[in-house]
């Protein structure tokens, strides 16, 4: 029987999940190779990018005219976020970022990883635990109305990065930054240098990763001299154990599956995962 249109979702972008991949002669990055491994299995397998990251009617809605109105709304971000990787690659070379490309795809991309995954049903009821026995009581469908839960989250997190600090870290070692289910890790980020406080480490390619911390009160209001440029943080990331730990962080953290270059970077990264989630 053919598969239903629509019944394989990503969770993570199949494309920025190829980013990730150490085959650039493949041109469309989700047809690219890449090392891949999840809980339960004894060892990593090599499988295509579009072949991981999926999940079987995650946002499909039952009780709604259009069944894939959730998984649809992903669709302009991640048909742009190639370009927009490509132009943090190419950043180094000035302070000045494209606001335009940030406002559109960057900070919805990044508000979406905080509200795509499999755990998010899970920390809903946490914040609102008699969520389900509203739904019985009114009869809403609960599996509804969580997805429709994602879409409110989504607009509350892209307000929230807007006014968050950005940094971007250039990974010059030869160990490549390697990507999870989850697509970022919280990280104590004042320990390292990258803003105040706690914050969030997230892979954008094996080459290429953001930090978001808390950006500190503006006291008087200000107009940006640049037009529609942002100014967007570098930082060189030169130490191969500070690489290390990122990627095992990643793992860690990760709700079920990892994505990297090579076997020998994933079996590193998962190290004891199974023990160290416990």
């Amino acid at each position: 029987m053919p598969q239903e249109p629509g019944a394989k979702q990503h969770i993570i972008p199949a494309a920025h999940i190829g980013s990730f991949s150490i085959n650039e002669e493949v041109e469309i990055k989700r047809k690219r190779p890449i090392w891949f491994r999840r809980d339960g299995m004894q060892q990593a397998k090599d499988l295509l990018a579009e072949a991981v990251g999926v999940r079987k009617q995650i946002y499909t809605l039952n009780d709604f005219p259009e069944p894939r109105y959730v998984d649809k709304t992903w669709d302009y971000v991640e048909h742009h976020l190639g370009e927009a990787v490509t132009a943090l690659e190419e950043h180094s070379r000035t302070p000045l970022f494209d606001g335009f490309l940030w406002v559109t795809v960057l900070v919805p991309f990044i508000a979406q990883l905080f509200c795509r995954g499999e755990e998010y049903g899970g920390l809903l009821h946490e914040r609102a635990p008699h969520l389900e026995t509203l739904n019985q009581a009114i009869g809403e469908n609960s599996i509804d109305n969580i997805n429709m839960n994602r879409l409110i989250d989504f607009q509350i997190n892209c307000g929230l990065l807007c006014n968050a600090e950005w940094r971007l870290l250039h990974n010059q070692t030869t160990i490549p930054f390697i990507l999870s289910d989850l697509g970022y890790a919280p990280i104590q980020a004042e320990r390292y240098g990258y803003g105040t406080g706690r914050g969030y480490f997230i892979p954008m390619s094996k080459t290429l990763a953001l930090v978001i911390t808390q950006r500190l009160p503006i006291r008087e209001p200000s107009h940006s001299p640049y037009g529609k440029k942002i100014i967007l943080q570098n930082s060189p990331l030169t130490d191969r154990n500070r690489v290390k730990f990122f990627n095992e962080r990643v793992a860690k953290c990760a709700f079920s599956e990892v994505y990297a270059s090579t076997e020998e970077v994933l079996k590193q990264a998962w190290g004891e995962r199974n023990i160290r989630r416990k």
